[in-house]
């Protein structure tokens, strides 16, 4: 007979135990049973709770909600598991499971490899390497997957999760509606409608709060969406009947008229030197947040695409990144008038690659800068070469960067500019690079240099944008990406 003790009263300290009673059962069939109990004084046994909770010193997190910190310190019959905070508590179960021989190598059960041992006794304590680990919701997925992918990314050390958009619907449609499938083969088409996908989206994050996981959300869209126009096509045009005729006022003024850029939402910018239509983006944007207060990090992007904002008298007077920085700083005088303490991601993409030069973030504990090369060469990583210069901002005019040296160089700008909080990077290893070396090997060595060069950095992790389904032939990429995330000295 084993017993678990859990210390902590908390929904995902109550699954870590369900959790580890599981795979200690798989592992051990002979033993009697596993009995879970919320006695807090019990000496023998496992102990599972944060390390608050035992007295254990926490001072090496700069952030305990941020920073995940585990601590094990078990033998043959039980000991402590925890962390500091609760979602650490469950990668430390992962990790006292790990250590004894279990292996989650891809979402599902297909992916795990349970060994039938004994336990043994684990002394571990350990840091996270980065703050920043985890996927962004893209390509032809269905449920079934992605709630697999939300299972799997706490037992391969991963701690979040982006889903994009307020309606993913564009990555949902795309698989039922067979898009890249013979229509006459297999299944028939089916229809992703809104409700179905919100209802998805929903228990995605569900899933994701109840192992604490970080829910990151939105993205692009709020460059029209705080104007009445649909944006759950994504990329997609739409009609010009379809956008309110008090809406086009806002938008972009490019070649003279303003308009949908490619019929697009998503490609589409806002004239952002207006300040009646950044203050409808910002009350959108608070809205929102104060109305998903689940959401742990919002993400608000300008536009998709490169080479269309606005030339209007007066935009024209600034660069892109000077007005995104004044945006942004209203958004948080007006989160901060309403009590709303959510973090939001700004993005370092195509015109904003280019760093401000006169506005600054007035209150740098409330963002996140993100890198995105979306641009660079995949062959390979940062050399450490000398830099060269940047190139002077010019609208719509811009040629995207294709070197990661020279992209990094933009980033040093950012920094000088007077960006002294955290920046991660949005990388996309998984997007469609993975079908270009289908052996996955050279893609795997891609990432492992990438997580050494970016924490020489300064850049404290990434978010991978990719399908969720990139596990063939195996699943080594995805495991050298989390792995060395999660522990920097893996080798």
């Amino acid at each position: 007979m084993l017993f678990i003790h859990k210390i902590t009263d908390h929904e995902t300290v109550d699954f870590a135990a369900a959790e580890l009673k599981k795979y200690l059962r798989m592992m051990m069939p002979a033993v009697p049973d596993v009995k879970i109990d919320a006695d807090k004084e019990a000496k023998g046994g496992f102990r599972l709770g944060l390390m608050q909770d035992f007295s254990l010193d926490v001072s090496d997190a700069a952030d305990i909600e941020l920073d995940d910190l585990v601590y094990i310190d078990t033998d043959e019959g039980g000991g402590v598991i925890a962390g500091d905070n609760t979602r650490s508590v469950l990668l430390a179960v992962y990790e006292f499971l790990r250590q004894n021989g279990c292996r989650w190598l891809f979402p599902g059960a297909d992916g795990e490899y349970i060994p039938k041992q004994s336990i043994k006794g684990v002394k571990y304590r350990h840091l996270a390497s980065f703050r920043f680990r985890g996927p962004c919701i893209e390509g032809s997925i269905n449920q079934e997957n992605l709630l697999e992918t939300v299972d799997f990314l706490p037992k391969a050390g991963m701690n979040l999760f982006e889903m994009q958009f307020f309606l993913p619907a564009v990555f949902y449609r795309r698989n039922y509606g067979r898009e890249y499938k013979n229509k006459d083969a297999f299944f028939a088409p089916e229809w992703a409608t809104d409700t179905a996908v919100l209802q998805w989206k929903t228990e995605c994050q569900t899933e994701l709060a109840k192992r604490s996981i970080q829910i990151h959300d939105v993205g692009h869209a709020w460059t029209v969406a705080p104007f009445g126009i649909d944006t759950s096509n994504a990329w997609a045009p739409i009609p010009d009947e379809r956008v309110p005729a008090d809406a086009w006022q806002h938008l972009a003024l490019l070649d003279g008229k303003r308009a949908l850029r490619r019929g697009s939402p998503l490609f589409t910018q806002f004239c952002m030197s207006s300040a009646a239509a950044r203050k409808i983006v910002v009350d959108y944007v608070a809205d929102y947040a104060e109305g998903h207060p689940y959401v742990d990090f919002l993400h608000v992007y300008l536009g998709d695409g490169m080479n269309n904002y606005c030339e209007c008298e007066e935009c024209v007077k600034d660069t892109v990144s000077d007005q995104y920085v004044r945006l942004l700083n209203e958004l948080d005088e007006e989160l901060s008038a309403r009590g709303l303490k959510t973090h939001i991601v700004f993005a370092a993409y195509q015109e904003t690659t280019w760093a401000p030069l006169k506005e600054y973030i007035k209150n740098q504990k409330r963002f996140t800068l993100m890198i995105a090369p979306y641009f660079r060469s995949y062959t390979r990583s940062l050399t450490g070469k000398p830099r060269d210069k940047v190139i002077p901002f010019e609208r719509n005019k811009i040629t995207a960067v294709s070197d990661l040296d020279t992209y990094m160089c933009y980033f040093d700008e950012w920094r000088k500019s007077g960006w002294e909080g955290d920046a991660a990077s949005f990388e996309y290893h998984f997007w469609r690079h993975q079908h270009f070396e289908p052996s996955g090997i050279e893609l795997s060595r891609r990432i492992f240099e990438d997580a050494e060069a970016y924490k020489a950095q300064g850049v404290n992790g990434m978010i991978a944008c990719g399908t969720q389904r990139s596990y063939f032939p195996h699943g080594f990429g995805y495991f050298v990406f989390s792995r060395k995330l999660f522990d920097l000295s893996y080798t």
